[in-house]
């Protein structure tokens, strides 16, 4: 499909929109899906069983939710915007490679069931509360010690973080957490030579 424009209409009506079973989603001459930014509308998003997608995701001022679960390919390089309102990201069971500063506008954002999220950049994370639980994993790792990954929220854990460490120069990858932290997160290290 070249693309998705979304024009639900009614403010504050709810619309979805699934992408499943190896359906693919692609931006042509604008973005991969889109809504108005000044639609209220309740937008929930979700991709799946080997679905892929390539351009942005811009939402609009409503409540949304996308959901990227069993994803086949993701695009490293698109902006995924919830834009205003009270928004949640989802990656369930996905593997993929996200630019840090290319998440946009999220309230809620969360790392479950097996999804292995590397994220690129050394970016204050846009998403207020982050859970990385049930076998997910967050990684910054990138045989360099040297990245910086701020989350202006709450972390609740559960899962496993990847960091590089580079104990010949006393250099390591970190996170910072403005909120609070609950549940135990294993620390997996990745151990570079300086």
């Amino acid at each position: 499909v070249d693309g998705i424009k979304i024009d639900s209409g009614l403010n504050g009506a709810s619309t979805s929109v699934a992408i499943s079973v190896g359906a693919s989603v692609s931006a042509g001459t604008g973005a991969a899906i889109e809504q108005s930014q000044t639609s209220t509308s309740n937008t929930s998003v979700f991709f799946s069983n080997n679905s892929s997608f390539s351009g942005d995701i811009l939402l609009g001022a409503g409540d949304d939710f996308v959901s990227f679960q069993g994803l086949g390919s993701f695009d490293d390089g698109a902006e995924i915007n919830g834009r205003d309102g009270i928004d949640a990201l989802s990656f369930d069971g996905t593997t993929a490679t996200v630019d840090a500063s290319k998440l946009v506008n999220w309230e809620f954002g969360r790392i479950v069931f097996g999804s292995r999220v590397s994220m690129l950049g050394t970016e204050t994370l846009d998403i207020d509360d982050l859970q990385v639980a049930l076998n997910g994993t967050l990684s910054v790792s990138d045989d360099a010690a040297d990245d910086a990954l701020s989350l202006s929220g709450n972390f609740l854990g559960g899962g496993t973080l990847v960091f590089d460490v580079d104990l010949v120069n006393d250099l390591t990858d970190v996170m910072k957490i403005s909120g609070d932290v609950t549940e135990q997160t294993l620390v997996q290290v990745n151990e570079i030579q300086g």
